[in-house]
């Protein structure tokens, strides 16, 4: 019969895969891509925005002092993240520098509907956007940043952009979530066991004194206060802990609640008695 917890191995296989093929089709094609950018190779012409590359010398010169900083920034996080520069001069052909492949834009692509909607509104008073959610055309989430650019009248004059893919991380997150999942034994555990620690020891002789102390230790007074009622209350315990499932167990039963053998094995008798009553 196939039962919950036996399908949480396949669930964590499925999701590994999920994540390798994931870092295969978009973190090793980042990578492939940036290659062919250093080495002068174009993306080709199925990628085409339809516009031509502007022309980096004709943008303002703290634009131009920001593109060797997007590089770096872009080289230093890796793949799946992206830092664009945009010259806000031109809307329509805003992306003059993009480095990384996230959102798969390229040079000469327009300014996104945010920004204009931020521009509207606020105009040069525009703050800068940190952190913010969004979402690729193919549905993958993004965390991503907006840091506006101002000229020395502190005019808006572009904007840079960071773009961070989420999904390796989100899929990571989920691999680590079902490694580290545990299930609640109580519900198996039965009517009267209540909550187990389970307890780990170098013999069994040292499992039964652990239990027993513990037992004793939740008891309402001490030992030594202690009527029949209460021990026997103690023994039951035990015994719905299995203690005497263990060779030798009743001696020390005995020992600690100051009685004999005898009368540890009459507590017994009777709680099992008492038991096969309730079942029957």
């Amino acid at each position: 019969m196939c039962t919950a917890r036996s399908l949480v191995p396949y669930k964590f296989f499925a999701v590994r895969q999920e994540f390798v093929l994931y870092v295969r089709k978009y973190c090793l094609n980042d990578s492939i891509s940036r290659g062919r950018e250093v080495i002068g190779l174009s993306r080709g012409p199925s990628q085409s925005t339809g516009a031509a590359a502007p022309d980096l010398s004709a943008i303002h010169p703290k634009l131009q002092a920001l593109i060797p900083i997007a590089k770096g920034i872009a080289e230093h996080l890796g793949p799946g993240h992206e830092v664009v520069v945009h010259d806000l001069r031109d809307p329509d052909h805003s992306l003059v520098f993009l480095a990384g492949n996230v959102t798969g834009r390229q040079p000469g692509a327009p300014i996104t509907n945010l920004v204009l909607q931020m521009l509207r509104q606020r105009g040069n008073d525009t703050p800068d956007l940190i952190g913010y959610p969004n979402r690729t055309r193919d549905g993958r989430n993004l965390k991503a940043s907006t840091i506006f650019v101002r000229d020395d009248d502190g005019t808006i004059i572009g904007c840079v952009c960071l773009n961070m893919d989420l999904t390796v991380y989100q899929m990571a997150a989920k691999l680590i979530e079902q490694l580290t999942s545990t299930n609640d034994l109580d519900a198996g555990a039965g009517r009267d066991a209540g909550p187990v620690a389970e307890y780990f020891a170098n013999d069994v002789n040292e499992v039964v004194r652990h239990i027993l102390e513990e037992v004793v230790a939740l008891a309402a007074k001490p030992v030594a206060l202690m009527d029949k009622q209460d021990k026997l209350e103690i023994v039951r315990q035990l015994e719905q802990r299995g203690v005497f499932l263990v060779r030798g167990s009743v001696d020390q039963v005995a020992q600690m609640l100051g009685v004999s053998r005898f009368t540890v094995y009459n507590y017994i008798d009777e709680i099992r008695s008492q038991n096969n009553r309730w079942i029957g």
